[in-house]
């Protein structure tokens, strides 16, 4: 039985028009003030069934999600020791098969670089940030062919360049060539050219929210046209209401520094996360999202927008 949920998108007195590259016309915005409501539909669950690595069972903190014809995508860290960064191919005509590739940089640094965060496509290449668990440090940003009809073990991550700087999520604009990192809670946000070169540099209270008591902590994000960002999380806003859900998604224009738009998402029934917990991913009006770990069974929720 599908299940729906309503949630509000608030647009500045200044949008107009429409965005009409939110999954093939997923976002509409009108000028306007008021606030337009904005329906999804709880099309399905996949299951991915618990799998091994190496031969042993596996538990990987997921992170980000990436959704094309044939398979689900997904970056984490192997749980069990030593922690690895991986890369996770999953098939989506049978979700027991799983492929998975240690992607770990090998890096000097006295921190290692074991969590991979939230990461986008560029039409060829996977762009994948791998940070130490922590905020303050540093990251290594690498770069992860994409050959479907090949094993995934075949090919290897390329580091791109380095960051100073813990990154949770990355996001590519394939029309600018542009980067768009989210730091540990997103404090900051930078953007970059593809060769690591920093073009702008975003504390997260320089942007301007139709809500200015919410915090978004940026899980995962993609670029959807128009230069703007899909951005799914959670509110860290110490004063929010219990009722309130945290799961949270905007849509970011990172050169006017505004969020045009605004939603909560209330936890699915039997949940036991808030479904922003972790990765996110838009496929053919559909939005994707991964908010636990895998290895054990997990759950990936599609959502469908309805006009």
């Amino acid at each position: 039985m599908k299940k729906s949920l309503s949630f509000a998108w608030r647009c500045s007195s200044g949008a107009r028009g429409i965005l009409i590259s939110f999954c093939l016309s997923l976002i509409a915005l009108a000028t306007t003030t008021a606030t337009e409501p904005i329906t999804l539909s709880l099309e399905n669950k996949t299951r991915i069934p618990s799998f091994t690595i190496n031969g042993k069972p596996a538990r990987i903190h997921s992170q980000g999600l990436y959704v094309t014809d044939l398979h689900y995508f997904v970056t984490g860290r192997l749980e069990t020791e030593p922690k690895r960064a991986l890369f996770i191919r999953i098939s989506r005509n049978n979700p027991s098969m799983v492929e998975s590739v240690d992607i770990t940089p090998t890096d000097l640094n006295p921190d290692p670089a074991d969590h991979p965060g939230g990461f986008d496509f560029d039409g060829k290449t996977f762009w994948i940030p791998i940070s130490p668990s922590k905020p303050n440090s540093h990251a290594v940003i690498v770069r992860f062919p994409h050959h479907p009809d090949e094993r995934l073990d075949r090919y290897g991550a390329e580091t791109a360049f380095t960051v100073n700087d813990h990154i949770g999520a990355l996001a590519v604009d394939r029309d600018s060539q542009q980067l768009a990192g989210a730091n540990w809670d997103t404090k900051i946000i930078y953007l970059w050219n593809l060769d690591g070169q920093i073009t702008s540099r975003i504390p997260q209270q320089n942007l301007q929210r139709p809500d200015r008591k919410t915090i978004l902590a940026v899980q995962d994000w993609k670029y959807v046209g128009n230069g703007q960002l899909l951005a799914s999380g959670l509110d860290k806003n110490p004063s929010r209401a219990p009722q309130t859900p945290r799961a949270l998604i905007e849509i970011i224009d990172p050169k006017s520094r505004v969020v045009i738009a605004q939603g909560r998402l209330p936890r699915p029934t039997g949940a036991t996360h808030d479904v922003t917990n972790e990765g996110v991913a838009l496929f053919e009006g559909n939005l994707y999202f991964l908010p636990g770990d895998v290895g054990i069974e997990s759950v990936i929720y599609c959502y469908r927008w309805i006009q």
